[in-house]
């Protein structure tokens, strides 16, 4: 079970086409991790840069903003040294790039990101771990979650092989949106989550209706807990207030699909995203810290594993 957002929602909208302009963009430096540290550096590189992409802003990403910023001449205009502000993105953004630079936010499809779904299929009912049959549903699940992954800028397949495996064991393999406690109705779902609070194992009932008269549990491939996440994470997918209004829209396939994956990139559900554990290292077992804790942390690396294989 997803608990609450801890702190300030870390959106970085890097699943969209559209980039934020550079004034709604994060402060950044010396220290700062996520997917917004490699797109500075993705950009650093197409200035010329020499830098690594990954994720992680340390003494090297600082002393190339430095130099970047000195050889602008952004300090006089206000810019901090070091610091990645408004000033610095807008000059990121209208600098020269070299020219076989791509931007980060418009990388068109290619073999990255398309999955060979009768390969992966093949090898799915192959490995010893799963089953070997699929029902329709399944292949509808893991159909809907390939879609949205083509047709995003993520290109790392060990982003999607744990994606899919957080979705595998959070609904049970069924790959279908789910209600809290695998519950039928929403009743049996707000009786589940009383009865967690009642033996004293979550401290808040979360599942009390709201004056709204909505019940805000666990729904989804990753169920989505309290009300002002619900809130929260409709802004973030482009939903305006209608997740909150109406949270059973987190129980539709291509819905829950947006919240899995763009929570699971920005670090929503606990604060750290996929960027946090694959990078130049690759932590299977700490990912489960992007969702739950330490929770079958080791049950779902392999099941992380075990998709890697088939998506390559």
């Amino acid at each position: 079970m997803v608990e609450e957002s801890k702190g300030e929602t870390k959106m970085s909208s890097v699943i969209n086409i559209k980039p934020p302009a550079p004034q709604d963009r994060p402060s950044l430096q010396k220290g700062d991790k996520g997917i917004w540290v490699v797109v500075l550096q993705h950009a650093l590189s197409g200035c010329g840069h020499t830098i690594e992409v990954d994720g992680d802003f340390g003494a090297g990403t600082s002393d190339v903003v430095d130099k970047f910023q000195n050889a602008l001449g952004l300090l006089a205009s206000g810019s901090i040294s070091g610091v990645v502000d408004t000033n610095t993105w807008t000059a990121l953004d209208k600098h020269t790039k070299l020219s076989r630079w791509q931007p980060f936010w418009v990388t068109p499809k290619g073999d990255g990101r398309k999955v060979d779904r009768k390969s992966f299929f093949t090898k799915y009912r192959a490995t010893t771990q799963f089953s070997s049959t699929l029902n329709q549903k399944q292949v509808e699940g893991y159909d809907a979650i390939f879609d949205y992954w083509e047709n995003s800028t993520l290109n790392d397949l060990r982003w999607l092989a744990y994606a899919l495996a957080t979705a595998y064991h959070e609904t049970g393999e069924t790959i279908e949106p789910v209600r809290e406690g695998f519950c039928q109705t929403d009743s049996c779902s707000i009786s589940a989550v009383t009865n967690l609070f009642n033996r004293g194992l979550i401290d808040r009932n979360y599942a009390l209706p709201h004056p709204n008269g909505n019940s805000y549990f666990g729904r989804g491939l990753v169920q989505l807990t309290h009300g002002f996440n619900y809130q929260k994470m409709g802004q973030a997918i482009g939903l305006g207030t209608a997740l909150y209004d109406h949270p059973s829209l987190a129980l539709d396939l291509d819905i829950s699909v947006k919240i899995m994956l763009q929570g699971m990139v920005d670090g929503f559900f606990t604060t750290l995203g996929f960027s946090d554990f694959f990078n130049r290292s690759t932590d299977w077992v700490g990912a489960r810290q992007i969702i739950n804790g330490n929770d079958r942390a080791g049950l779902i690396a392999g099941y992380a594993q075990d998709f890697f294989d088939c998506l390559r």
